[in-house]
């Protein structure tokens, strides 16, 4: 609960900061600038995630790690984001040609050095995040984010265009990287044991392999789209997508964050853990609809009022996000379940079956245009997270009917209401997001309780035992 509750503060003022930020920097900027970064990140966070290639998880998820281990990994983590960052470096030309964006040659060299960052950082966080001492990182996360987002919109103010997004964004990786050394209580010794990191090899090249398709495709929209639409209407997709993870971040990160650390410990006892997972996934489902349906409802008002008029050709986009929120959110819940019992194989198969179903549903969607490739893609990963259901009944026992029953039970309440209150338009913006959230919240609790799912009483438990603490402070 500790790790959760600083995870969520790490999620509230973060994404508060990142709300407040994106408000100046989308009347500074246009779609197209957001589109163009949009495209150099993709390239730069893929290859990310050959950087430490499932260490870190492995560190969290094995109860002993000896200091030759974590030594071993930092330098081999250190090594390989040299080489990264000098391929990135000269493939730079060629991804800007490909798309033929000539500022992207530019971007992506500057981008090259978050390989090396990443890599530095990896041990010392997973050092944190296997011991449930999220408050430290937490605090950093927000000083540095803080810091550099004034920092963008100041370079924004001053003109200096789409370079005010590279520059800040580097800057918070590198000062957050600077701040997690400072408070880390470890440091590594000049040892490289490869044989020593064999077992943590075996499952983490695993994690890291299925953590690498999924990262793929989940980049794969900005390729395609970039590729075969254009930049603007890659910016309206990114800024429509970035609201949807501000809105569903509130309902699972703070938890999913944890949950490997958290269900490590209970790898042992199987039932403990069953019993647990079945819990979270009440909790995740209620609260992953509860906010989806707010902003279903509002999500022309939220555009609008956020971001100005110009980008109201995104509320197509956030409305379909909203639909497939469950998608965004359970997945991550049952990796983290079958990771913890070691089985990084089965999450790999999951990924390879997902992946493959994504493949097939993309060409008919591009047939019909961007908003039906939007809905194929999220149709494809649904199917996907229903196999997911299926391995994790295998893995650790929870019945499959009773998964889909239970996420079925929650997705009759959401779409039930949210097409029957969307005839509902109120002139005035600022009212008909009030109202309709009170209806939405008021009727969207009461269902739940009738048909008797458990989420509304873990989340008024949760609420409780918060509000109980504050009260004794």
């Amino acid at each position: 609960m500790k790790a959760t509750g600083w995870n969520f503060v790490k999620i509230m003022v973060g994404q508060l900061q990142s709300f407040i930020v994106s408000l100046f920097l989308a009347r500074l900027l246009v779609p197209e600038d957001f589109g163009t970064v949009g495209l150099a990140l993709v390239f730069a966070n893929f290859v990310e995630m050959f950087v430490d290639f499932g260490f870190s998880n492995a560190i969290v998820q094995k109860q002993n790690v000896t200091q030759t281990q974590l030594s071993t990994i930092f330098w081999l983590n250190f090594m390989i984001g040299l080489l990264l960052s000098s391929i990135m470096f000269s493939f730079s030309k060629f991804i800007a040609v490909f798309f033929n964006i000539p500022i992207l040659t530019d971007i992506v060299k500057v981008y090259s050095i978050t390989f090396i960052i990443k890599a530095l950082s990896a041990v010392p966080g997973a050092i944190f995040q296997k011991d449930l001492d999220l408050k430290k990182p937490v605090l950093i996360s927000l000083v540095s984010s803080s810091i550099t987002s004034i920092f963008g919109v100041f370079l924004a103010y001053w003109g200096y265009g789409i370079w005010s997004l590279v520059f800040s964004q580097i800057s918070n990786w590198i000062l957050s990287t600077i701040l997690l050394w400072y408070f880390v209580n470890w440091k590594p010794s000049f040892i490289f044991k490869i044989a020593e990191i064999r077992e943590l090899w075996s499952f983490g090249y695993k994690y890291s392999l299925a953590g690498v398709i999924d990262n793929f495709f989940w980049k794969l929209d900005t390729l395609v789209i970039g590729r075969v639409f254009s930049p603007s209407v890659l910016g309206l997709f990114y800024r429509a997508q970035s609201l949807n993870n501000l809105v569903i971040k509130f309902a699972f990160s703070s938890i999913s964050n944890v949950v490997l650390s958290a269900f490590s410990k209970m790898q042992k006892d199987i039932d403990m853990l069953r019993v647990n997972m079945n819990k979270l996934m009440h909790l995740v489902a209620f609260t992953t609809f509860f906010f989806a349906g707010l902003v279903y409802l509002s999500a022309e008002q939220i555009i609008i009022i956020l971001f100005t008029e110009k980008w109201i050709d995104a509320v197509p986009f956030f409305k379909i996000f909203s639909l497939f929120a469950l998608y965004y959110t359970m997945p991550n819940i049952i990796n983290s379940a079958i990771n913890s019992i070691g089985k990084s194989d089965k999450v790999l198969k999951i990924q390879i079956v997902s992946k493959l179903l994504l493949l097939i549903f993309i060409p008919i969607g591009l047939y019909y245009g961007i908003h039906a490739y939007i809905y194929a893609t999220l149709l494809a990963g649904s199917i996907g997270l229903i196999y997911a259901m299926y391995v994790l009944s295998i893995c650790i026992g929870i019945e499959f009917k009773s998964q889909l029953l239970l996420v079925l039970k929650y997705l009759s309440v959401y779409f039930l209401l949210i097409f029957s209150l969307d005839y509902i338009q109120i002139t005035n913006r600022y009212l008909h997001i009030v109202v309709l959230s009170f209806v939405y919240i008021f009727l969207y609790c009461i269902f739940n309780k009738i048909i008797k799912n458990e989420g509304v009483e873990y989340s008024y438990n949760i609420l409780h035992y918060i509000v109980m603490k504050i009260r004794k402070r």
